[in-house]
């Protein structure tokens, strides 16, 4: 191992609290603790729920000559005990009666959701943790489940990051024990470095998001180089899980892949000839550039510039940064004629995945994402200045409001009653689409497409 791995590794050790390791496993497998209520959780199969579960219960070597007792019962090493009727409201008492009959009571519960552990202190900037995962019951292709995944982590977002939240969002950077980079592979998805753990705070159902993006993803047109490179998303996959931090109970998160160039599969930067091909933004606030109303110059040292944070090529690697691509294409929506819109759109975007977005934001009446919390990609600007479109953050959809206050529910913006067509009036992208010849039509075959099962409903446009 390298010098640097091993003062890494130290670091890790002194920096993440000791973790809380339960006196006995389930089927050979380590269980979550949370210490506010002494209760831990172990993942199994949901086909358990509603029924009993028979496990094998193990001691551990220190506790072999403990007395265990699960609801009553007594345990030994080695021994087959039934939770009888598992659900998500069964609690189980567990307590050790150790050689000084000194008893130690705890809780059992089951979930049949995947368990990540992190261990650390983590804040603003990236600092080295571990993580663990737990899937239902070990059904997986691992050789066993994670139990000490070196990474590095730090708190992530923008209004959602702040003091005031009781959860927090993590993106994840794993290592391997050198401290390089490691990809891993969770649930069947790519294999990578980078995940993020989204903590649903906003959202007070808690799946929002990760519903809305799989509908998305079920739904959309794919972007229009799809067929040079078929494994393209336009967002991301991902599964909910139950999150523990330093042995305390966070809740509910989803641990997802992450909107970069590699998910979007976009040609990379050409270092040698310092040429640029593929290029990913992100928009992170309202202005007249991301709104596409008026032309605005963009400074090219800057991450982030007049409410666009240039993805790829990463700025730590390439700067400065070329805005021009983007730029050239607000000028065009903000200045063309009517005319000149109508017949030069297609080269400037994808239209077929503008017209799936138009269709989805409607549906899912996404107050925050018509103009905001979307990517921007080019595949080759050498081959093509086409831009399309990545979904991101989607948790303010179907009712709820950006803000996760008590009053969310009587917002008067979000009703179901309410037009979102004039929300659309943010995007002068797609306000200046809805008044062309042709978008209408687009729309309106489109939706009998995608929407079969509501075809006999009269779509207002």
């Amino acid at each position: 191992m390298h010098l640097l791995g091993k003062y890494i590794l130290f670091l890790i050790i002194l920096l993440c609290p000791l973790k809380v390791i339960a006196q006995f496993t389930i089927n050979g497998r380590l269980l979550s603790y949370d210490s506010l209520t002494s209760t831990y959780l172990f993942s199994i199969s949901e086909e358990y729920f509603g029924n009993d579960y028979t496990a094998v219960i193990n001691l551990d070597d220190s506790s072999k000559g403990s007395n265990l007792y699960i609801d009553g019962t007594s345990v030994e090493d080695g021994d087959e005990y039934t939770f009888e009727d598992v659900s998500g409201e069964s609690l189980y008492t567990v307590y050790y009666i150790d050689n000084n009959y000194y008893i130690n009571e705890v809780y059992l519960a089951f979930t049949f959701m995947p368990i990540v552990n992190l261990y650390g202190s983590f804040g603003y900037d990236y600092s080295y943790g571990t993580v663990s995962l737990y899937v239902p019951d070990g059904e997986t292709d691992y050789d066993e489940d994670y139990e000490k995944m070196y990474a590095k982590l730090k708190w992530r977002g923008s209004s959602t990051n702040t003091d005031s939240k009781h959860k927090r969002n993590y993106h994840i950077k794993f290592l391997n024990t050198n401290s390089k980079k490691k990809n891993r592979e969770f649930f069947g998805l790519r294999s990578d470095n980078d995940w993020i753990l989204d903590a649903c705070q906003v959202d007070m159902g808690r799946c929002r998001n990760r519903v809305a993006t799989e509908l998305w993803l079920d739904m959309c047109t794919p972007p229009y180089y799809i067929d040079e490179q078929p494994e393209a998303l336009s967002g991301v996959r991902g599964n909910m899980c139950e999150l523990f931090l330093n042995d305390t109970y966070y809740g509910i998160y989803a641990l997802t892949e992450n909107v970069d160039a590699e998910q979007m599969i976009i040609m990379d930067y050409d270092e040698s000839e310092d040429i640029y091909n593929g290029h990913l933004w992100k928009v992170t606030g309202f202005s007249d550039a991301t709104q596409m109303y008026a032309a605005m110059e963009f400074d090219n040292s800057l991450e982030e510039c007049n409410g666009l944070e240039t993805k790829y090529p990463d700025i730590d690697d390439v700067c400065p940064t070329d805005y021009t691509l983007f730029s050239n294409a607000v000028k065009f929506v903000a200045e063309s004629s009517d005319e000149e819109f109508s017949d030069s759109i297609s080269f400037y975007f994808d239209v077929p995945v503008l017209v799936d977005y138009f269709l989805f934001m409607n549906v899912l009446m996404a107050i925050d994402n018509t103009a905001k919390n979307l990517f921007w990609a080019c595949y080759d600007e050498q081959s093509s200045i086409m831009l399309t479109l990545g979904v991101w953050d989607l948790d303010s959809t179907v009712g709820q409001h950006i803000s996760n206050s008590d009053s969310y529910y009587r917002i008067s913006t979000i009703g179901p009653e309410i037009d979102f067509y004039s929300t659309w009036n943010s995007s002068n992208l797609f306000k200046r689409l809805k008044k062309t010849d042709w978008f209408d039509d687009m729309i309106s075959s489109r939706y009998f497409i995608v929407y079969p099962f509501v075809c006999t409903a009269k779509l207002v446009i």
